[in-house]
């Protein structure tokens, strides 16, 4: 039986909060996925996301690997697997982002 992370979203600072979500997505694999998650409406139930190439335990591995840093939420088992794109993680992703990239702007 898999165990339940829950993740809050408080920041650590910015360096801390865009190294958390670029580590989490750093793998083409897992950004594969989440593109192929947001064709399902960013959830899937009861079978695991279907990746061209990739085999279901892989798929399985890297959906842990989002699930650890928040990206992911819910059940990756079997036929009873219900996982879905964290909008909150995306959202302080992409907020973190555009704070962090914000900072080049002024550079020549």
């Amino acid at each position: 039986m898999q165990e339940e992370v829950d993740v809050t979203y408080n920041s650590q600072g910015l360096e801390l909060d865009f190294a958390h979500f670029s580590r989490a997505l750093a793998h083409p694999a897992r950004i594969t996925i989440l593109l192929e998650m947001i064709k399902c409406n960013g959830m899937v139930e009861g079978r695991v996301v279907d990746v061209p190439g990739m085999s279901p335990s892989t798929v399985i591995q890297h959906l842990r690997e989002m699930k650890k840093s928040g990206v992911i939420e819910g059940r990756i088992f079997g036929q009873r697997s219900k996982y879905t794109i964290s909008t909150d993680a995306i959202s302080f992703f992409k907020k973190t982002s555009q704070e962090f990239f914000s900072l080049f702007d002024n550079l020549d």
